[in-house]
């Protein structure tokens, strides 16, 4: 069976333009239970602006990327 226990926290920075990745410590273990509280605690430490910001707590660590859309590859023709 899979372990979908939340393992990362993912940050979309709209300040930094960037995209941050947290491994959170205790996670293999069960330990972490995420709450929105004590996420936007952590993000405040660690100086990220919480308005300006979105988040998700997940399991995968795989990032997904895809091909930068131009006119010649554009899927609207």
């Amino acid at each position: 069976m899979k372990n979908n226990t939340m393992k990362y926290l993912t940050v979309l920075d709209f300040c930094s333009g960037r995209v941050h990745m947290y491994t959170v410590v205790g996670s293999s273990r069960g330990d972490w239970k995420p709450d929105e509280q004590s996420i936007e605690e952590f993000l405040t430490d660690v100086g990220h602006s919480v308005g300006n910001c979105e988040w998700m707590v997940h399991s995968d660590k795989r990032i997904v990327t895809s091909i930068m859309l131009t006119k010649e590859n554009s899927f609207t023709k």
